[in-house]
């Protein structure tokens, strides 16, 4: 549909179509709709620093912390971890063991990087920024992370993040972003909802889009939702 082909669009950035108004209006109503803080500002100069899309940056966050922020990663508010931010849910490996591992093993990430346990940020994990111990800190650098292991990895669309199809260096399948079997789906849709809150969907958009051999002549359809 034109909403949902945005999972297909090249994540690179691009400044004539990809404004600080169109990062508005994606985050417009959510939890970074703060007067307080210029989220708009932050997302949109963190696309720029890492070389991906803001407004994939933006959905991403969306997509990690809730519309309504009600992850603690995101206010920099988890109990004995106050003051560190994680707005991509970078580390968060779900630790049943424990209370909130999920959201801690998030917090000790932003705190020191890929070993925690060693309490030592390498080289490497300084240029991307952490420790996470502010809000533009972990957005940039969050967004750094993002584009050094996936757009770099040719992963560089919402597609392609979720369903690792590109037989890179790690192979095929390993290699994906979310859960979330919908991710790039409804990631997409917020895409398209940002193009047009600002007119610029008869602009020409970049697609990359694969083609399978041997599907069903029939495709298929969405499970159903009702109650």
């Amino acid at each position: 549909t034109p909403e949902n082909i945005f999972s297909f669009e090249l994540l690179s950035f691009d400044s004539t179509a990809q404004t600080i108004e169109g990062v508005r209006s994606i985050i417009s109503g959510s939890f970074m709709d703060d007067p307080s803080t210029d989220f708009a500002q932050i997302i949109y100069n963190a696309g720029q620093t890492a070389g991906v899309s803001p407004y994939f940056i933006a959905s991403r966050i969306l997509q990690e912390m809730g519309y309504n922020g009600e992850s603690a990663l995101c206010h920099g508010t988890l109990a004995g971890y106050e003051g560190y931010y994680n707005f991509y849910n970078i580390g968060s490996v779900p630790d049943p063991s424990i209370q909130n591992g999920a959201l801690i093993n998030g917090a000790r990430y932003a705190m020191w990087g890929a070993d925690p346990d060693e309490e030592e940020i390498s080289p490497v994990e300084a240029e991307l920024m952490l420790p996470w111990n502010s809000v533009d800190r972990a957005i940039t650098g969050g967004a750094l992370w993002i584009a050094s292991r996936y757009t770099a990895a040719g992963q560089d669309t919402l597609y392609f993040q979720k369903f690792d199809v590109i037989d890179n260096e790690d192979g095929l399948y390993m290699h994906q972003y979310a859960q979330n079997i919908s991710m790039a789906y409804t990631e997409g849709a917020r895409y398209f909802n940002g193009y047009a809150s600002i007119d610029m969907l008869d602009n020409p958009f970049v697609f990359l889009i694969p083609v399978y051999n041997d599907m069903p002549s029939e495709f298929g359809v969405m499970p159903y939702s009702g109650a």
